[in-house]
């Protein structure tokens, strides 16, 4: 088994042969990059059988392989092709157009920065988000994280009554829990200042009292995760989570 990384998107962790995350679709170059390797491995190692023919059977052999051979040259063409266009144009789609950011930065975050000083937070989250939307800079800008954490916790409320209300399904649990995990990580972030974490002390307080009541976490398990959300600033695998959780379902009564 190849080793895990951890996808830069969305937190998933997938074998780092994979030409892409499974979860959310992005490339990963190294796996994609082996994965042609060895598609023309197996070309290389067609052609080497071909070798090993016997010379006077060589013709014979050239009319009962060429078309599979001229098969596979084609195959293997096609798919470096098609890998060479997917990694242009992710990688096209990547390139960021610095003067556009710059443009927008100077423009838009003082707007950001007038939002937040009048505390005008449900419309700041919503002009981030918009913004994120719209593959805007808005990583940039000084107070990110508040607003990451004001949507964490907006969604964690919001869970909490939507647990209430029905039963979920395996997918809408791990959510869940990692939005817990997410939002406690945050509340050890030294990005976040001290008005910032007194703002959703709250909030803070009432997520680490759900994490280790309502999830049925052991000690070890428990401070695993604890471990992974405040080391990676509140990013915890999210396949991780699933995992749990499907235990989780199996112990339930």
């Amino acid at each position: 088994m190849g080793k895990k990384i951890i996808c830069s998107s969305c937190g998933a962790e997938f074998d780092n042969d994979m030409a892409k995350c499974p979860y959310c679709g992005t490339m990963n170059y190294e796996g994609a990059e082996k994965e042609y390797l060895e598609k023309l491995e197996d070309v290389r190692e067609n052609l080497d059988d071909l070798n090993e023919v016997p010379l006077e059977e060589t013709k014979k052999e050239f009319k009962k392989q060429g078309r599979f051979i001229r098969k596979v040259l084609v195959v293997a063409i096609l798919i470096g092709l098609m890998l060479f266009a997917w990694i242009t144009m992710s990688e096209k789609a990547y390139e960021r157009d610095d003067k556009a950011d710059f443009l927008w930065k100077s423009e838009n975050f003082p707007v950001m920065d007038e939002l937040y000083e009048a505390g005008k937070y449900e419309e700041l989250a919503d002009f981030y988000r918009q913004a994120q939307e719209e593959d805007k800079p808005v990583y940039l800008w000084d107070h990110c994280l508040f607003v990451e954490t004001y949507h964490s916790m907006e969604e964690f409320y919001s869970d909490l009554e939507l647990i209430k209300s029905e039963s979920l399904s395996n997918g809408m649990y791990a959510a869940i829990l990692w939005n817990q995990w997410r939002l406690l990580g945050f509340s050890k972030s030294t990005e976040l200042t001290g008005e910032e974490k007194e703002y959703f002390k709250e909030a803070f307080t009432q997520v680490e009292m759900h994490l280790q009541q309502d999830w049925g976490f052991d000690e070890e398990t428990y401070q695993e995760f604890y471990k992974k959300a405040v080391d990676s600033n509140g990013y915890v695998s999210f396949d991780s989570c699933e995992k749990y959780i499907k235990k989780w379902k199996k112990g339930e009564k």
